[in-house]
């Protein structure tokens, strides 16, 4: 039987983030895949010949430079485009707000009195990130077993904010737990602004920006995001590729097309997996980087796991309500506002807008006029043929368990939007190549996430910190000696950063030295 130092389940960003350091260190690493190619859901797929189109995730906002050094990403061949990435708000019968940088202020054309709104928002917002950002990096320590970390990240937090001084440090504990509609209302900003801002923090998580704690998703965008948006040279499947290639040189092991059906354990410790082919492979360690559910539910089963923590993984909301269209399109269509690169469009047009469109959810419906992003690939972007061009766009508040059922579900939201993009850029629907909507049970089915959802369950606070996935098992380690996970469904959540593969490497170079 072939034996390695650690088996690591799932060449997810996170998956080959935790490989690519564990062999840095010396281990022996073997990466197992279910399907052909590396990336999970950030990967690429040819929707139509010449066309590599973003299945899921389709930016990488979260990587930092410090982390693409230390993997050697860029010695692997990651590039991003030259340009930031601006957002353009898209406006019924009006023309749109253009932000050049993502959230960078100041944001030309506007006016001086909502300017100063805008700049003073978004300055207490990044501070009090920047403060959850400190817990964000970091692995969540368990209570009473790692109580000097808390109190060592509490007390950094504590004396950044005394610098700033006793107004911050109110303003941060009546904000952390707010509407996210109120705290953008309270400021009076442009309401293009607060509807950008509403539809930013409720992404890919089912609450509306009226919703008590939704605040938290625009805090998580702003405390993993690098700054300016980035999207990759020769787009997501590119810089997938770049983080095998880097795995590969620093001594990692990586099959594709090997589905894991088991992990074996023996007297309450690990000893390694079983393939879908029957193959016995022994580790000490596995560190699975799909999802929690799914490795405990399936992959190591109830009868080896405490009742506690079965029932709790059970508890786990794993219903996805974000709906990706892909659109292969024979030439590149004309959006106001949008330049020669790549661009980011956004229709949310206000807060009351966003939460129009997150109610019917609650009942199992689409909504009337769905909110949503798109990316548009760049003019001569190297992912799809000369002239022509991609859109990827997310759509949010579209509920797993559809009433109508997604047969009929499909063909009305891709119709709802190619409405809605007719009218930003006539002509659009024409130019269509190839199309493809992939619903919540289309992303569960396709990339074995159970529910379909980005975050591999809900990304809400009593699902956070020392409760992600669940309590007891939040600082990487599972409940079974060997057996560590990491992932979307672990701290910090989705979203392309590597974060949990960094944090979970750690966690396990710690327990083996």
């Amino acid at each position: 039987m072939k034996s390695f130092d650690t088996i690591v389940i799932g060449a997810g960003h996170n998956g080959m983030t935790a490989a690519n350091l564990l062999a840095r260190r010396g281990q022996k690493v073997l990466v197992l895949e279910a399907s052909q190619v590396p990336g999970g859901m950030a990967t690429s797929s040819e929707l139509a010949p010449g066309y590599s189109i973003p299945s899921i995730a389709h930016s990488l906002n979260g990587l930092d430079d410090k982390t693409i050094a230390a993997l050697g990403l860029a010695g692997a061949g990651l590039r991003f485009e030259p340009d930031p990435l601006p957002t353009v708000c898209l406006l019924p019968a009006a023309d749109p707000l253009v932000l050049p940088n993502g959230y960078a202020a100041p944001i030309p054309g506007m006016a001086g009195g909502d300017q100063k709104n805008w700049q003073d928002l978004l300055g207490s917002l990044s501070f009090q990130a920047a403060i959850l950002k400190q817990f964000i990096a970091s692995t969540p320590p368990q209570p009473r077993e790692r109580s000097f970390q808390l109190k060592a990240e509490g007390l950094k937090a504590a004396l950044k904010m005394k610098r700033a001084g006793k107004s911050e440090l109110r303003e941060f504990l009546r904000m952390v737990l707010m509407p996210a509609a109120d705290v953008v209302q309270e400021a009076e900003i442009d309401r293009r602004l607060a509807g950008l801002l509403s539809f930013d923090a409720t992404l890919g998580i089912a609450v509306g920006p009226r919703s008590p704690t939704s605040i938290l998703g625009l805090y998580y965008r702003l405390a993993t995001q690098t700054g300016q948006p980035r999207v990759p040279v020769g787009g997501m499947a590119a810089a997938m590729n770049a983080f095998h290639q880097a795995g590969v040189a620093a001594g990692a092991v990586f099959r594709f097309g090997t589905p894991v059906r088991r992990i074996v354990v023996d007297g309450g410790k690990v000893t390694g997996v079983v393939t879908e082919g029957g193959e016995e492979i022994g580790a000490a360690t596995v560190l699975s980087a799909i999802s929690p559910v799914a490795t405990f539910g399936s992959l190591v089963g109830s009868r080896v796991m405490d009742t506690g923590i079965v029932r709790d993984v059970r508890s786990i909301r794993t219903k996805g309500n974000v709906t990706k269209l892909n659109l292969a399109l024979g030439l590149r269509p004309t959006f106001k506002g949008a330049g020669n690169g790549a661009t980011r469009l956004v229709f949310a047009p206000s807060v009351d807008d966003v939460e129009r469109a997150f109610n019917p959810s609650k009942y199992g419906e689409l909504p009337e006029a769905p909110c949503f992003e798109a990316i548009l690939s760049a003019a001569g972007d190297q992912s799809v043929p000369a002239g022509a061009a991609y859109l990827s766009v997310s759509v949010q508040n579209t509920p797993y368990d559809l009433r109508s059922g997604w047969k009929k579900g499909r063909v009305a939201l891709m119709k709802s939007v190619m409405t809605r993009l007719e009218q930003f850029s006539p002509g659009i629907a024409k130019a269509v190549v190839a199309a493809e909507t992939l619903a919540p049970p289309d992303i569960e089915e396709r990339y074995h996430v159970p529910g379909g959802h980005w975050h591999h369950g809900e990304w809400q606070v009593d699902r956070l910190f020392f409760n992600r996935p669940v309590f007891g098992a939040a600082n990487y380690r599972a409940p079974i000696e060997g057996l560590f996970i990491c992932g979307a469904g672990t701290h910090p959540g989705g979203g392309v950063n590597g974060l949990s593969g960094l944090n979970a490497a750690r966690e396990i170079l710690g327990a083996v030295r």
